[in-house]
């Protein structure tokens, strides 16, 4: 045991493991979309024009973008960042044409 613990070995406890660590990595890699606790300005940040315009901007490297990769950027719930996709789809001059592909849709600029 003194072995061990000369190694550095001080008996850790099931939440310092690696196996728990990678899983939370892992659960922040599969983003799911802000929840309103964690994010209870949405109001604000949709008024800031800005702000959202650059978030449009990151989100659309590929060329194109999705609700979730906009909602990641944006720091927005799913709900909102699908709100304000769609609202720039319509109008007399749209900003972004949505297409189905599978089950999302996918936001491209006109």
């Amino acid at each position: 045991m003194s072995r061990l613990l000369s190694c550095g070995w001080s008996g850790r406890v099931a939440r310092d493991m690696p196996g728990k660590r990678w899983k939370k990595a892992i659960s922040s890699w599969l983003f799911d979309g802000y929840r309103r606790v964690d994010n209870p300005n949405v109001q604000k940040l949709l008024n800031d024009e800005k702000h959202l315009e650059e978030a449009l901007r990151k989100s659309m490297k590929g060329g194109y973008t999705t609700v979730r990769l906009f909602a990641f950027h944006a720091n927005l719930t799913t709900y909102s960042a699908r709100k304000l996709l769609n609202a720039w789809t319509e109008g007399d001059t749209p900003k972004l044409m949505k297409s189905r592909m599978g089950q999302q849709d996918i936001y491209t600029e006109i």
